[in-house]
């Protein structure tokens, strides 16, 4: 930063203690970019204050103005001061380099657009001096005096602010009142406690610094009061020669996260987090268009979508948050360092905390956040009335003496009865091998039955099906209502004492059933998984999996040689739904499928639920089963299932862990959903990657492609070409001609991020986003576009997630410990991306802030 031609001009002398007239030195800083045409109503209404002129100074604080505006105040107004800036600053910067300089007692900010009552400067400092204050507001009207612009401000508890009577009457009385902040358009404050609360913070740009340097001042102990008879006439607002509506919006819900994460302390922080970044994520998504997406099964859809780029710019602002968070921890410490209020005593400054935003719509935003309000205890935190019947989120494991897990009654020394459901949804074309392996069982007949669901296939299987099981159950459903809906309809005719769950592309080995319920047996375990192998026996489907804390599932050594994996019966955190026999009675007690799932990750979810319901699942190693991998649903990851697995991840995640423990992962798992995708656009930091060339970026997408089919470098020569020509040649050149086309898009982030000033520092505390014309539109690839409709529809869906969520926590019978103690080996381990360096940084940077990677975290997690 450069200083020119600072002009003391003749107040300045005056301002020394031995001057005749009394009352505390103040210096009016007027702050102005090229506002030349504004500048004579300004100071014209500053020299005419009733204020003893020699107990103020005027400073003008020219913000690199190029429209001549220092030269006119120089000759036009000679007792001003000019201090001048070469380079072009945001606002709280601008007024942090003149404060230091300044000596006087008080210093009154104001904008060169505004004008002011000639007792505007007596009336702030009475307040100050009367109410033993920090920092005083002006009563802020427009130009003619006719409505309220800021008469005090209203403070959400996710941090969004604004004026609170903005356009009522100019005529309503206001009273001196403590406020949580002053607007720095037209405020008074004590300049020692300016400094000693460092200020504007500079990251802040021109978005809420006002708000938060009030709120620093009030818990380190200051006061901010209104003082309604000091009135400042504002002119209309132009628009900002710098900030695009985009960058605006992108600075503002930055900005609004940043400022919570400094200031409350860390029980308030541990509640609010996770709202204000779920809130901010639902109103990018709810007005991007995302919510009107359809992603059926079997369809192909488009390479790209078009969405609102507001989207972008929310994406960005976490991305921004995320990535800034080392930074924000740093200066977290600082502030509650200096603390001397609890958030409690601050919490009526906020006026009404509990509404979130400016306006309240009724839609699905404002219906959300009363559930999250409710969900994380903010109507508590905050002493506002219950809005929504009462649900407890953070419930604690049912406490001693409550009634024990429920189990079936004892199993008879017979073999038990067991009822086979298998799913299916292309008719006979998987079905028959599957059904003829089951006819070669050496479990009895007699003890057995077979349930066949059929999802919606176009070809009726029933004729097939009685053929080779002629007591069978048949349901045929319409239309494809899912995996776990449909598994539920074939569990609620079932009879056996165990339901065995089976996908119709598999074939099974004749001792499979009776490995099954001998482990049960055994081992006195609900649930029991089956070893399972791809359809040729050489290489691992599933034989044991983990979950992270974002509940994405892993499924450990698969693709390895199944020569070089010896199984073992284990307890399993969950077993495969491809494979896997249940307690009828547990199963119905527990609830059943978590039909909202539709499919993926409903297995992970299941067997996560009845640990944390006291029971255990195990894996059955003679139980072996081949399967067609994606035999059904085909190749992943197609949009359909990208979307169902991210939706489906987070669904778990709200309904299974503990309070305290939702608090830290959920807002991680958040801004990890929404790195992931932005990274994909090319409009995020992926852009400062340098891109491969042609060949090589072809040679990215086959490896990509592969590893899509379970590809590893585990696997030999022949065990890759027995996969790749089982799964396809024509879907692996399909999605290698997609990834490619993906590759050879142009990085887009160039046009929207620069720095306010101009320059190309990407990494710069503030970015700029790009202006784009009304109802313009930015394309983003079908896999973003299907995983931020997941993430929307786990948002939209927190209503019912709650009740259901609420129901389970009260049944707990083992605590989140106790669970990753025995299953938590990947519970930090991020997500498999393509540009996995970057998120990988991310997901470190979210880990460490959320502490994820806790001393109270067994060690395996965090290995």
């Amino acid at each position: 930063m450069t200083l020119y031609g600072r002009q003391p001009g003749p107040g300045l002398q005056d301002l020394h203690p031995s001057a005749v007239s009394t009352g505390p030195t103040v210096s009016v800083q007027v702050l102005n970019l090229n506002g030349r045409e504004n500048l004579d109503a300004c100071l014209s209404s500053l020299e005419a204050q009733v204020y003893p002129r020699d107990r103020f100074e005027i400073v003008l604080v020219d913000n690199a103005s190029t429209d001549g505006s220092a030269e006119f105040v120089r000759g036009a107004y000679p007792r001003v001061g000019v201090f001048g800036l070469e380079t072009s600053l945001a606002r709280g910067a601008a007024h942090n380099a003149a404060i230091r300089r300044s000596a006087s007692r008080f210093v009154a900010l104001l904008n060169s657009d505004a004008r002011v009552d000639p007792s505007w400067l007596s009336e702030l400092v009475s307040a100050a001096e009367r109410h033993d204050a920090v920092a005083v507001a002006s009563k802020i009207v427009d130009w003619e005096g006719k409505t309220v612009e800021f008469a005090g401000g209203a403070t959400s508890c996710v941090g969004h602010s604004w004026a609170a009577d903005a356009g009522e009457p100019a005529t309503r009385v206001h009273l001196e009142r403590p406020l949580l902040f002053a607007s720095a358009e037209s405020a008074l404050f004590s300049r020692a406690a300016f400094v000693e609360a460092a200020g504007f913070d500079e990251d802040f740009a021109d978005r809420l610094g006002d708000v938060d340097l009030g709120w620093r001042l009030n818990l380190y102990g200051g006061r901010v009061v209104l003082a309604p008879q000091a009135v400042t006439y504002r002119r209309p607002k132009r628009a900002s020669s710098s900030l695009s509506p985009l960058q605006r919006l992108r600075l503002r819900e930055r900005n609004a996260l940043a400022m919570i994460y400094k200031n409350y302390e860390e029980a308030t922080l541990a509640g609010v987090l996770p709202v204000a970044v779920a809130l901010c994520l639902l109103r990018g998504l709810e007005l991007s268009g995302i919510d009107t997406l359809k992603l059926p099964f079997g369809a192909i859809p488009p390479d790209s979508v078009e969405v609102d780029p507001r989207l972008i710019a929310h994406l960005i602002a976490l991305e921004d948050f995320g990535r800034g968070l080392a930074a924000l921890g740093r200066k977290r410490a600082a502030v509650q360092q200096q603390r001397r209020r609890p958030d409690l005593e601050l919490f009526e400054l906020f006026t009404d905390s509990i509404q979130v935003f400016e306006t309240t719509c009724g839609g699905l935003v404002d219906e959300v956040a009363h559930v999250l309000i409710r969900d994380f205890g903010l109507d508590r935190m905050f002493g506002a009335r219950q809005l929504l019947p009462r649900s407890n989120p953070a419930a604690v494991p049912a406490a001693a003496g409550s009634p024990p897990a429920v189990m079936s009654p004892d199993i008879p020394t017979e073999l038990p009865s067991v009822s086979i459901v298998i799913l299916t949804a292309l008719g006979a074309t998987h079905l028959r091998e599957c059904l003829d392996s089951l006819r070669g069982q050496t479990y009895p007949g007699d003890r057995t039955e077979v349930i066949i669901v059929d999802n919606g296939s176009a070809d009726d299987p029933t004729g097939e099906i009685l053929a080779r099981f002629p007591a069978a159950k048949v349901i045929r459903n319409k239309t494809n209502v899912g995996f776990a809906a449909a598994n539920n309809q074939g569990a609620a005719v079932a009879t056996g004492v165990y339901v065995v769950f089976l996908n119709d592309d598999t074939r099974v080995h004749p001792d499979w059933l009776h490995h099954l319920v001998e482990t049960a047996r055994r081992r006195r375990s609900v649930a029991v998984s089956s070893y399972i192998l791809d359809w040729t026996g050489t290489s691992v489907d599933f034989v044991e999996g983990a979950v992270n804390f974002e509940a994405k599932g892993f499924q450990l050594k698969h693709g390895m040689s199944s020569r070089r994996v010896a199984p073992e019966e284990r307890p399993l955190l969950f077993a495969c739904g491809c494979a896997m026999l249940v307690d009828r009675v547990v199963l119905a007690d527990a609830g059943g499928w978590d039909e909202g799932t539709f499919a993926y990750y409903e297995d992970v979810e299941l067997g996560w639920r009845l640990h944390m319901l006291g029971h255990q699942v195990w894996l059955a190693p003679g139980a072996i089963v081949y399967h067609k991998h994606h035999g059904t649903s085909g190749q992943w990851p197609s949009p359909p299932r990208i979307r169902l697995a991210e939706r489906n991840s987070l669904r778990a995640l709200y309904r299974l862990l503990e309070g305290a423990s939702l608090q830290r992962a959920l807002p991680a798992a958040l801004l990890l959903a929404a790195d992931r995708a932005l990274l994909e656009t090319g409009l995020s930091r992926a852009a400062d990657v340098p891109r491969p060339g042609a060949f090589r970026r072809l040679v990215e997408s086959g490896k990509s492609s592969l590893r899509m089919r379970g590809v590893n470098k585990t696997m030999t020569v022949g065990e890759i070409l027995v996969r790749v020509w089982s799964q396809g040649l024509l879907d692996l050149a399909r999605d290698v001609r997609r990834l490619w086309a993906a590759r050879e898009s142009p990085s887009g982030r160039a046009v929207y991020d620069a720095d306010l000033a101009g320059a190309a520092r990407r990494e710069g505390p503030v970015g700029q986003l790009q202006a784009l014309p009304a109802g313009g539109r930015q394309s983003i690839p079908i896999g973003v576009a299907a995983a931020l409709c997941g993430v929307y529809e786990f948002l939209a869906d927190l209503p019912d997630i709650s009740r259901g969520r609420a129901a389970l926590q009260r049944r707990r019978r083992a605590t989140d410990l106790e669970i990753l103690k025995r299953f938590g080996t990947h519970w930090l381990s991020p997500c498999a991306v393509r540009l996995q360096p970057q998120h990988t940084a991310m997901h470190s940077s979210v880990v460490a802030a959320f502490a994820l990677d806790g001393v109270d975290l067994p060690d395996a997690c965090v290995r």
